[in-house]
């Protein structure tokens, strides 16, 4: 695991079509943003816990 540290309003770039970027910061809560291709799923690990749910939910379609 990459840990790295961001300040309001940075980002961290994963490949050529994810960007992660730090929007907010209130007390101990950090608020992210993602910028995704429609292509690529993006779950939370409370909704997706284990690695099935995860490969199950990417071999949906998009409508």
């Amino acid at each position: 695991m990459l840990v790295v540290s961001r300040k309001l309003g940075e980002c961290v770039q994963i490949g050529d079509g994810v960007q992660i970027a730090v929007v907010e910061i209130k007390g101990s809560k950090v608020r992210i943003g993602i910028t995704a291709d429609k292509s690529t799923a993006v779950l939370r690990s409370e909704i997706a816990p284990d690695k099935d749910a995860f490969s199950r939910d990417r071999t949906k379609k998009v409508a």
